[in-house]
């Protein structure tokens, strides 16, 4: 496997991981309810869907990284 190809790889696995961000819709449907931020409303889903969000940060910061060198020979 030349090296190439393992950056293109790696570019594709961190695109799919920025699929993950997707529940994140219905993780945050809480938050848009009139008594979250007076009431005790349910924190566990919009944590999950903090950390959803961050690993979606950083999967596209990785695949900007890993396609740089594959982009870099076509340029």
């Amino acid at each position: 496997m030349n090296s190439m190809r393992k950056y293109s790889l790696a570019a594709g696995i961190f695109y799919l991981l920025t699929f993950v961000s997707i529940p994140t819709l219905t993780l945050y449907s809480s938050v848009r309810g009139p008594k979250f931020v007076v009431g005790p409303g349910p924190d566990t889903p919009v944590v999950l869907g903090v950390l959803l969000e961050m690993i979606v940060a950083l999967a596209g910061i990785g695949t900007a990284v890993a396609l740089y060198p594959v982009v870099r020979r076509q340029g």
